[in-house]
């Protein structure tokens, strides 16, 4: 259970579609807010996350739903992370990679070329939509590190927008006594944002749009995804 002592709820009236903080009414739900900034030239999103949060599957479901309802019938978006600069900087540092894991969303419309690098055309004729991906080394031995699941992951990475919902590596750093895990939910690209409590609350949300709208602007990603755009038409 997460809140503060003393702090009123959220409530959101489903006849009015308006929120507001105080007793609840017959109409009112208590809700959880979120605030997301999208930039549709990069195609970078933001999310806030707070505690309670919105869970990103749906804030997914509610954008494709926004887009089927300006005319894109078939819409379904998938949100993926941006890996941070300290995964493959932690990735270098294993000296045994045990096991490789990998999950995997439909990027665009179709399986396309950097997608087959990990599941060949088994996503296309399965017609899946995700797929989950994984290699283990032999009993005391390691993945290989410059090819194979390894270097696909890298080479995913190097392509910011990507299919890659999540990725663990299990296995032994350099000096390392015991086996650790690294993964991209704990090395997604984020930003903190310091609110001094004297701010009240409306001050302390227009701070975090602001803060969420640089965010989302200074994400540049790469115009190498045009030819798996290409590609899927």
């Amino acid at each position: 259970m997460t809140g503060a002592q003393g702090s009123a709820p959220v409530l959101f009236d489903i006849e009015t579609g308006k929120e507001r903080v105080g007793p609840l009414n017959k109409t009112e739900i208590v809700a959880a807010s979120t605030i997301v900034a999208v930039n549709p030239r990069t195609r970078a999103v933001v999310v806030e996350r707070r505690r309670p949060g919105v869970p990103i599957s749906s804030i997914e479901r509610l954008l494709s739903h926004v887009g089927r309802e300006f005319g894109y019938e078939q819409l379904t978006i998938a949100l993926t992370p941006l890996a941070g600069e300290s995964f493959l900087s932690e990735l270098t540092e294993f000296e045994r990679i045990r096991r490789a894991e990998v999950l995997l969303t439909r990027p665009n419309f179709d399986w396309t070329t950097n997608a087959r690098a990990l599941v060949g055309d088994l996503g296309a004729a399965s017609d899946a939509d995700v797929i989950e991906v994984a290699a283990s080394a032999s009993r005391g031995q390691s993945l290989r590190k410059e090819e194979g699941i390894v270097q696909d992951i890298k080479n995913f990475m190097a392509r910011p927008i990507n299919g890659l919902k999540n990725v663990k590596i299990l296995g032994r750093k350099s000096g390392g006594a015991s086996e650790t895990t690294l993964s991209l939910e704990r090395h997604q690209l984020r930003q903190e944002v310091s609110i001094p409590q004297s701010l009240d609350e409306g001050a302390r949300e227009e701070m975090i749009v602001n803060r969420a709208l640089n965010f989302v602007e200074s994400i540049e990603l790469s115009s190498e995804s045009t030819t798996d755009d290409e590609a899927a038409k």
